[in-house]
Order: structure tokens, then C-alpha cells, then sequence
């Protein structure tokens, strides 16, 4: 086994990944359930809206499967603590395979080669963060004011 992977498969590391991950999940059934309590708005009725659940649900497998396809790849790299974490964020793991590979790119390795060592993992892994920074920021400090700027646009 290669040093990093130790690294990157450690305890500590799940535990930190444990909480972000979870908040995924809570926002996911937060989302669902202001869905299903606002229905009545657009006149949906509570069947309508489980028969639209349900289709969203069997129309996301597809893609889901793809995801885990690439995640299984990336775990044999990144380490599962770290692909999980990343991928319930950004959810597209075409994006986070790009950005380890550049971050192994600039230390002047290949992504995943003998050569690939603690140092590049770490710039892998901040690579991958530093990434999704820009749209995180973004939908912090501006989501509020889309809305005027709709208008604006309209």
C-alpha cells in the first residue's frame, strides 16, 4: 500500500467527513419536506407530489450510477473519506477526477502513479476544495440578491 493512502483512508478523516456529509443529507429532507408542505401553492395535491418524487428518484439513477462509477476510481486514489465527502458536495465527479488530476499535474506527477505521494495527495485534495470555493462563495454572498437581478434582467 503506498504511504499516502494511509493518510487517506484514516480514521480522523471519516470523522470529519461524517458531519458535512450529514448536513447533505438533512438539507436534502429539509428541502423535500418544505416541497411537500408548500404544494398546496401550486395546487398540487399530496399524490401529486410522491408520483413527482418518485420520478425525480428513478431519473436520478442514471446519473447516480455513473457518479459511483467514478467514485470507486477515485476512492482506489483519493481515499473513500474524501471522495465521499467531495462528491455529496459537488456531486460531480467528472469535476473532482479533473481537479485531483491538476493538483498531481502541478507537483509535476501523474494522478494516481508510483510517484504520487503524501505531498501530491495533500495538493490533490486542495485542489479539489479550493475548486468548488467560487460557486460556495458565490451562492453565499449574492443568492439573496438574484432575485433583483431577475427582475432586473425580466
Amino acid at each position: 500500500m503506498k504511504e499516502y493512502l494511509q493518510i487517506a483512508n484514516d480514521p480522523m478523516l471519516w470523522i470529519m467527513s461524517i458531519p458535512v456529509v450529514s448536513m447533505v443529507a438533512i438539507q436534502a429532507v429539509i428541502f423535500t419536506r418544505r416541497a411537500f408542505a408548500t404544494a398546496n401553492i401550486v395546487e398540487l395535491s399530496k399524490e401529486e407530489c410522491w408520483h413527482a418524487f418518485r420520478a425525480g428518484a428513478i431519473s436520478a439513477i442514471g446519473p447516480a450510477i455513473a457518479v459511483f462509477i467514478v467514485m470507486l476510481g477515485m476512492m482506489a486514489v483519493v481515499g473513500a473519506p474524501i471522495t465521499w465527502l467531495r462528491l455529496a458536495i459537488i456531486g460531480a465527479a467528472p469535476t473532482e477526477l479533473t481537479a485531483s488530476t491538476m493538483g498531481a499535474k502541478a507537483m509535476g506527477v501523474e494522478f494516481g502513479s508510483p510517484e504520487y505521494g503524501v505531498i501530491h495527495y495533500a495538493n490533490s485534495v486542495w485542489t479539489m476544495s479550493l475548486n468548488g470555493i467560487g460557486w460556495l462563495l458565490f451562492c453565499g454572498l449574492f443568492t439573496h440578491k438574484l432575485d433583483s437581478l431577475r427582475d432586473k434582467v425580466a
